[in-house]
């Protein structure tokens, strides 16, 4: 779906576009305007999103796969990319920001609730999250980080105030920081003899009567 300024419904304000509803494609979403653009409801995408300029919805925003904008994404309830999400300048959701791969920010990151990404988080300025920061390879930021702010919760666990990744790049403010360490695959495998053999690897043609996998810090 391509959104430009001839748009149905789209409304030219001046400093920006404006749309009153929801945008919604089962394939891509790709806006072709010469300034941002704020939808009052939900952006949601098959594929993925992508913007020359901001993106703000009222809502939330999802796509099947990454979300990019030269300039910031914002929404009022969370974001959400099967792939990565990326803006030029911040990203801001009042609820929850999750992404499948990689989040990066030219500025800050915020959100209402937790943050996690499925690799690297990097951001230009700092981060604050009401609950967890978390990613599996490291997390990256300027200025300072802020985990488990929530103000909507009489307490907030551990758990819920995690900053975990790899490797921190940057000042942790509050939070509770928790390094990963990287896993490597085993195999328990049990012989006809009943001789059990713990491998880092093994020939599945071989007779075995169980195998078994599991991971081990290394």
């Amino acid at each position: 779906m391509i959104v430009d300024k001839n748009f149905k419904g789209l409304i030219d304000v001046g400093y920006r576009y404006e749309y009153q509803g929801d945008i919604v494609s089962n394939e891509s979403i790709v806006f072709q305007l010469d300034k941002s653009i704020f939808i009052s409801g939900f952006i949601k995408a098959g594929d993925g999103i992508k913007a020359g300029d901001g993106i703000k919805a009222g809502c939330g925003i999802k796509a099947g796969d990454g979300i990019e904008a030269g300039c910031g994404i914002e929404a009022g309830w969370g974001i959400k990319a099967g792939w990565g999400i990326e803006a030029g300048d911040g990203i801001e959701a009042g609820c929850g920001i999750e992404a499948g791969w990689g989040i990066k920010a030219g500025d800050g990151i915020e959100a209402g609730c937790g943050i996690e990404a499925g690799w690297g988080i990097k951001a230009g300025d700092g981060i604050k999250a009401g609950l967890f920061i978390k990613c599996k390879s490291e997390l990256n930021f300027n200025y300072r980080l802020f985990a488990g702010t929530a103000t909507f919760k009489k307490e907030v666990t551990t758990e819920e105030q995690l900053v975990e990744a790899k490797k921190i790049n940057g000042v942790v403010v509050t939070g509770v920081v928790r390094l990963l360490k990287d896993k490597k695959l085993m195999f328990r495998v049990t012989k006809n003899n009943g001789e059990v053999l713990e491998l880092d690897t093994f020939d599945p043609n071989q007779d075995f009567v169980k195998v078994e996998k599991y991971e081990v810090e290394v």
